[in-house]
């Protein structure tokens, strides 16, 4: 019961977060021209606090959802949304695909170009300008993350699903803090 209780007020506070965090795309026209998040720096870490304190005492009660993983990811760019993921247990984690997934983001190539397409839609001579791919290089890499459906394209123009910009962000978030990921 008292679980029960707990899961039920992260999900409150979840839902609290991303009304917050809709919010957050839609600043008041004064805050337009300042940094987004720094204005709002002191609300997200609080945030923050709150669903950490929440995580931590599930925890600490021994609560079956202790393997739970959630996942919250928002970003402002270009219009698009919030991401929550939630799976109960590492047992539901399928290593193949994610394994197939991540592979996907092992070429710095491949991040360059998708960080280029978040904000706006190209051609392929418009992406070979500005990453220096050109021919069978730009079209093998625009192929996989076709094929991994984070971009498709329409008439001449390669863009990326919303999707994308929070896939980075979360990977961002994940593995931005370790050593490897600073060089």
């Amino acid at each position: 019961m008292e679980n029960e209780n707990i899961i039920k007020r992260l999900e409150t506070r979840l839902e609290e977060m991303q009304k917050e965090l809709e919010q957050l795309k839609n600043p008041k026209p004064e805050d337009k021209n300042n940094d987004l998040f720094e204005n709002h720096r002191e609300a997200l870490a609080e945030a923050q606090k709150s669903v950490m304190d929440v995580l931590k005492k599930m925890i600490e009660d021994g609560a079956k959802a202790a393997g739970t993983v959630i996942s919250v990811t928002a970003f402002d760019g270009t219009g698009n949304g919030t991401g929550t993921s939630v799976f109960h247990s590492l047992d539901d984690l399928a290593e193949d695909g994610l394994a197939a997934a991540l592979d996907v983001f092992t070429n710095p190539r491949r991040i360059s170009i998708l960080k280029l397409l978040i904000p706006e839609a190209m051609t392929p001579s418009e992406i070979s300008r500005n990453t220096g791919l050109v021919g069978g290089q730009l079209y093998h890499h625009l192929s996989i993350l076709e094929n991994a459906g984070l971009l498709f394209k329409t008439a001449d123009k390669y863009r990326t699903k919303g999707e994308t910009q929070i896939l980075l962000c979360g990977l961002h978030a994940a593995v931005g803090g370790m050593d490897i990921a600073k060089r």
